[in-house]
């Protein structure tokens, strides 16, 4: 699969055409033209015939760290956008990542707290099938800040706990009394 990029390069705040369709998000011909360049560069055989075009995307800051709020299309080369299937009604979705900047600290949450979903979440379920595209923007960008709150607010003290915990079964299995006391 090949992920083809498209950034809206914008600050201004959020504008709808509709609640399925962004103001400055990539027009369906430019999407189409896209899909068919692909389609005459694309070694089949090596990648296979889908691909997800990122149409918008979108840097936000919360509490001054950074996140990302992206929307895709998926295509398969070959196979016409209304014969298409396993897609949700709008054939669009939205997604949370994480800038450069933040790859240390996703790496370590993710290391340290076993946590694979911070700021990485997506609205491609089953339960957001009958969600708007406003309505999936927003909750990956609900989502951004919830993840960022944890951080800041909560991270510490799960490292904490989780720790401690660590130290609690190591005592149980060694025997080692006083481990946690110099804790």
């Amino acid at each position: 699969m090949v992920l083809i990029k498209y950034i809206a390069k914008s600050n201004k705040p959020i504008k709808w055409v509709n609640d399925n369709q962004l103001e400055d998000e990539m027009s369906n011909d430019v999407f189409l033209k896209n899909v068919a360049e692909e389609e005459k560069k694309r070694d089949i055989k090596k990648y296979g015939r889908d691909g997800i075009q990122t149409i918008w995307e979108r840097n936000f800051t919360y509490r001054k760290l950074p996140f990302l709020v992206r929307v895709n299309r998926y295509f398969v080369i070959g196979v016409p956008m209304t014969e298409m299937r396993g897609m949700n009604h709008i054939g669009k979705w939205a997604v949370l990542e994480y800038p450069d900047e933040m790859k240390k600290i996703v790496d370590f949450v993710e290391w340290d707290l076993e946590k694979s979903d911070f700021l990485f979440q997506d609205t491609l379920h089953s339960w957001n099938d009958n969600m708007n595209l406003k309505q999936m923007v927003n909750s990956m960008i609900d989502a951004g800040k919830r993840d960022i709150d944890w951080w800041l607010d909560k991270a510490e003290e799960e490292m904490k706990q989780k720790h401690i915990s660590s130290l609690q079964k190591f005592n149980e299995v060694w025997g080692v009394t006083d481990v946690l006391r110099k804790a």
